[in-house]
């Protein structure tokens, strides 16, 4: 369970069976019924570890609000057969994550997803931060953001 108004932030991986790596995605988190939180890719905090392409953001759970958290990915697969030259791709999963709240009797965790149309979203949530403070705790090396060598901290541009 992660307290109302604090920052978590999500690392999201997406495996790919297609050649050419990861297609152009965005991502929102939502509790039913609030509004949710849309990220494109771009506006993501990009980083490779190891090869792997591995993006990063920040939810307030202030704007969350209560309940179970839940992801859609919407990915833009390249293809000369649709039109503008991408088909979407629409995949939405239960994070595991409650906000505010206890996890329900007899809730079980969901399990790892599975490919759908060749792809497999995973995220993890690696830490918990004041909502309020902006700053992902995570090794230098992303986009959109100051690394401030002193706090040792990314600070979101």
């Amino acid at each position: 369970m992660s307290e109302l108004g604090t920052g978590l932030i999500a690392q999201i991986y997406i495996d790919s069976a297609h050649a050419g790596g990861t297609p152009d995605f965005e991502v929102s988190f939502y509790v039913y019924p609030s509004q949710p939180m849309h990220f494109r890719r771009a506006e993501l905090l990009h980083r490779q570890v190891d090869g792997v392409d591995l993006w990063y953001a920040l939810l307030d759970t202030r704007r969350l609000g209560r309940g179970r958290l839940m992801c859609r990915f919407r990915l833009q697969e390249p293809s000369a057969y649709w039109p503008g030259g991408s088909r979407p791709v629409v995949i939405t999963q239960d994070t595991g994550r409650f906000i505010g709240s206890a996890r329900p009797a007899g809730y079980r965790t969901p399990p790892r997803p599975d490919y759908v149309e060749g792809y497999c979203p995973e995220v993890t949530f690696v830490a918990e931060v004041p909502a309020e403070s902006g700053e992902m705790p995570l090794p230098p090396g992303g986009q959109n953001t100051v690394y401030d060598e002193e706090t040792e901290t990314l600070i979101i541009g």
